[in-house]
C-alpha cells in the first residue's frame, strides 16, 4: 500500500520456473486495494541459479560452494543496496530442501547480524496442515535431499528418526538412475512395477530427468504428474485407509509445476485436489502479510501465528 515502503525479498533461482510461480502467487494473492500497481508490494526476486548450486547434491557431497551461504550472501547485499527504502526487508526461499539443516543453517548465519526477517516456509506449512489437515495422514513427496535430512519430519514427529504411521515418505530401494524419467516408463506411461520397487527415484528423476524432468524441460508435465500421481496411489494402497484419510505435501518446488497445469486441464487425481499442498502459498501468503501488506481473503487461511524471526 502507498507509504509502506518494506521489501519482499525472494531468494529465487532455485529452480527458476518455481520462483517466477512464486513471485506471481505472491501478486495474486496481494489485495492491493484496487490501487493498481501501487497497492502492491515492493519485490526484489534474486535469481541467479549458476551462483547457487543444487542443493541436494550439495547434502549428499559438501564440496564446493555452500548454497545457504551464497544465497545468504546475495540478500544481505541486496537488503543492504535497497537500505534507502527505510522499510523492514522480509525474506523466504521457495525452495523445500534448502531448508535443509545442513544448507538453511548456513544462510541464516550469514543474515545473523541483518535486520533481515526470514520466514520459515517448512515451518509455516507445518503449522498450516496440523490446523487444517489435523487427523490426517501426510505424504510427502520430495527430493532425497528433502526425505533424508528430516525437513519435515522435525516439525510432525516427536521422534524424527522413528517410523510415523501418519507421516509417509517414499521408501524402499534408491537406484542410481535419479536423472532418467524414461525408466520408470512403459509406451510414455508410468511403469507401475518399477515406481512400485524405487518410489524415491521415480519422484526423483520426475524432478531432475535430463530429457524429461521438470527442472530441464518446460512441457506440459503430464507424464511427471502421472508418476508422482503412481506414487501417490501405491503409497496409500500400501497404508491401506481410505483416501479421504490423506493428504499431500508437494514438498519440492517443482511439483506444484507439473500438479498446477494438470489441475488447469482438469485431469484425474488420486485425492481431491484440495488434498494436495502447495508450500509455496503458505511462503508467498506469510510473507505478505508479514511485510504488512494485505492478503485478499481466499488466501488468509494459509497464515500461520508464527510467521517470522529476526535472526
Amino acid at each position: 500500500m502507498p507509504g509502506n515502503n518494506n521489501v519482499l525479498v525472494i531468494g529465487g533461482g532455485v529452480g527458476p520456473a518455481a520462483s517466477v510461480a512464486f513471485h506471481k502467487k505472491i501478486v495474486d494473492m496481494t489485495d492491493n486495494g484496487r490501487l493498481g500497481d501501487q497497492g502492491h508490494a515492493s519485490v526484489v526476486h534474486i535469481s541467479m541459479s549458476q551462483f547457487i548450486q543444487d542443493r541436494t547434491r550439495y547434502i549428499n557431497d559438501p564440496t564446493g560452494d555452500h548454497p545457504g551461504v551464497a544465497m545468504g550472501q546475495m540478500v544481505s547485499n541486496t537488503c543492504r543496496a535497497h537500505s534507502g527504502m527505510e522499510g523492514m526487508f522480509v525474506t523466504g526461499v521457495p525452495c523445500n530442501t534448502f531448508h535443509s539443516p545442513a544448507v538453511f543453517d548456513g544462510f541464516k548465519e550469514v543474515l545473523g547480524n541483518s535486520p533481515v526477517n526470514v520466514i520459515n516456509m517448512i515451518q509455516s506449512t507445518a503449522a498450516y496442515i496440523k490446523r487444517s489437515f489435523a487427523g490426517k495422514k501426510i505424504i510427502l513427496l520430495s527430493t532425497r535431499g528433502t526425505r533424508d535430512t528430516l525437513v519435515y519430519d522435525t516439525y510432525f514427529k516427536k521422534n524424527p528418526e522413528a517410523d510415523d504411521p501418519n507421516f509417509l515418505k517414499c521408501n524402499g530401494r534408491d537406484p542410481r538412475n535419479d536423472d532418467n524419467l524414461e525408466y520408470y516408463l512403459r509406451n510414455k506411461y508410468p511403469d507401475v512395477e518399477k515406481i512400485a520397487e524405487f518410489k524415491q527415484g521415480a519422484v526423483m528423476a520426475a524432478i531432475y530427468g535430463k530429457d524429461l524432468g521438470i527442472k530441464s524441460v518446460t512441457t506440459d508435465w503430464k507424464v511427471n504428474f502421472l508418476v508422482f500421481e503412481s506414487v501417490v496411489e501405491q503409497i496409500i494402497s500400501e497404508d491401506g485407509g481410505p483416501k479421504e484419510d490423506y493428504c499431500v505435501i508437494m514438498g519440492c518446488t517443482e511439483i506444484p509445476l507439473a500438479y498446477g497445469k494438470a489441475f488447469e486441464r482438469h485431469d484425474k487425481t488420486v485425492l481431491n485436489e484440495a488434498a494436495y499442498i502447495d508450500p509455496m502459498d503458505v511462503l508467498a501468503a506469510n510473507m505478505i502479510n508479514a511485510a504488512k501488506f494485505s492478503v485478499k481473503d481466499e488466501f488468509r487461511k494459509f497464515l500461520t501465528p508464527v510467521l517470522r524471526s529476526k535472526l
